[in-house]
């Protein structure tokens, strides 16, 4: 009988590895698509979420030295009590930079009510630099092509939230991203709202 509860023994070891593989294959996977914000607080950790380097990457931006800083622009602006905070909830801005290389920016505001997003998005066409997007990106968008003497502009309204993504451009007019690179990157961050 001992013989034959051996050969079980590694049989039932390798369906235990092959089990235990298969969970840390099932979250790996996950962890790399991040769950969207949805009606959560736009907050420190939605904004790390948001948009990584890796995600930069993934696009077809160089990343070499590239780093990533965030600011909560709300707590800066509300501490000189400017009028631009009433009605918004969160606003950050992420800067992917290094020096002496193209940078990336993006700004997410999210205001208390809709009308609100859209009418920053009004103010924003209305300056002449952006197009409205026949295909848009979120709720609606606009961009502003690539300028060698100042870059890329991409921004887009999504449930509440404004998005501008901004590749400016380097002294010698090189920008991190190309406008299909920016445009891209802009449709992932729409797909975590």
């Amino acid at each position: 009988m001992t013989n034959r509860a051996r050969p079980q023994l590694p049989l039932a070891a390798g369906t235990l590895a092959a089990l235990l593989t298969m969970a840390v294959a099932a979250c790996s996977g996950s962890s790399s698509t991040p769950t969207p914000i949805g009606a959560r607080p736009l907050d420190q950790r939605a904004i790390e979420r948001l948009l990584t380097t890796s995600d930069v990457a993934d696009v077809g931006g160089r990343t070499a030295g590239l780093s990533r800083s965030i600011e909560d622009i709300l707590a800066v602006a509300s501490s000189v009590r400017l009028a631009q905070v009433d009605g918004v909830e969160g606003w950050f801005s992420v800067r992917f930079g290094g020096e002496g290389r193209p940078s990336l920016l993006l700004s997410a505001k999210r205001f208390t009510e809709t009308s609100a997003t859209n009418g920053a998005l009004d103010r924003i066409e209305a300056g002449g630099a952006y197009a409205a997007m026949v295909d848009p990106i979120g709720d609606r968008s606009a961009r502003a092509l690539a300028d060698p003497s100042i870059g890329a502009t991409l921004t887009f309204a999504h449930a509440g939230t404004l998005i501008t993504l901004q590749a400016p451009a380097a002294s010698d007019g090189a920008t991190l991203l190309d406008d299909a690179q920016l445009l891209a990157l802009a449709e992932l961050v729409a797909s975590r709202l």
